[in-house]
């Protein structure tokens, strides 16, 4: 129990790196879905799936049956995968996304004999003659709900509760560029987190000034002798350069994302002596 992780800590380094939810609309994103029985994955359309995944993470496509994601939960998205950055600014879509062209059989990851489809046109290129634009809104969450995100994070899956469809959404549109963190979340694939790309993530002196875990904690305090206590009782040594990896999920695209951020901080502890 002396060498768990600080939530209270955790929660705190979260809340500094200004996570976000964002409404995706139905039919602005596709997914590579593998139908039971088909041959190869295609693309769908969010507005030809039902809007939450089945609890096992497959989804239930319209009048077609079941299909699995066929890059898993995170990572099948066309736009939102973690990992990616989005400039936010630049989405835009018509009103009637709702209702976008049929889905489209495509090439599978990583072939090289057959070029990914290229993203559909999502701003002012598109003909929107007659036809009003929607961009990416955030929900406004208060801090419980916010520090609730980061917990949903640690299941790979990132399924759960619809606790949030309530939250109200802004009516300014989002703009800027953010890392995509998790997408669906909660099962729900009309949202997704997003942090804002900054060239400093959190002060290095918070870090100085906050262990993730008691003993870090006494470290970075000075308090040796509680240092020495702890170790003697057999509470591992923690590696400092390391604290806090797991704050943005265990994603291996957000997660490789943030830990390129944190090793970007000036000031960040890397040793307890």
């Amino acid at each position: 129990a002396l060498s768990i992780p600080d939530d209270w800590a955790r929660d705190f380094i979260w809340r500094n790196t200004g996570p976000i939810v964002v409404e995706v609309p139905l039919g602005a994103e596709r997914l590579w879905v593998q139908q039971e029985g088909a041959e190869a994955p295609e693309w769908i359309s969010t507005s030809k799936l039902d809007e939450r995944l089945l609890l096992d993470g497959r989804v239930l496509i319209h009048g077609r049956g079941v299909g699995s994601l066929a890059r898993g939960v995170q990572g099948s998205a066309e736009r939102f995968n973690p990992g990616e950055v989005l400039e936010a600014s630049h989405l835009t879509w018509p009103k009637s996304a709702a209702t976008p062209s049929s889905s489209s059989i495509a090439p599978a990851p990583g072939q090289q004999t057959q070029r990914r489809p290229k993203p559909r046109p999502s701003s002012a290129g598109a003909s929107t003659r007659g036809v009003g634009m929607t961009a990416l809104k955030r929900l406004h969450l208060n801090q419980q709900e916010v520090d609730s995100l980061r917990r949903l994070l640690f299941d790979e899956t990132i399924l759960g509760t619809d606790s949030l469809s309530d939250a109200p959404a802004s009516k300014l549109a989002l703009g800027g560029r953010y890392h995509i963190v998790a997408y669906p979340l909660a099962g729900d694939l009309t949202k997704a987190i997003l942090r804002p790309v900054r060239k400093v993530v959190v002060a290095g002196q918070v870090f100085q000034a906050l262990g993730e875990t008691l003993v870090s904690q006494c470290a970075k305090s000075g308090q040796w002798d509680l240092v020495r206590i702890l170790l003697g009782v057999g509470v591992t040594c923690p590696d400092l350069a390391k604290e806090f990896l797991t704050v943005c999920g265990r994603v291996s695209g957000s997660r490789r994302r943030w830990a390129q951020d944190l090793a970007a901080v000036a000031g960040r502890p890397t040793s307890m002596v």
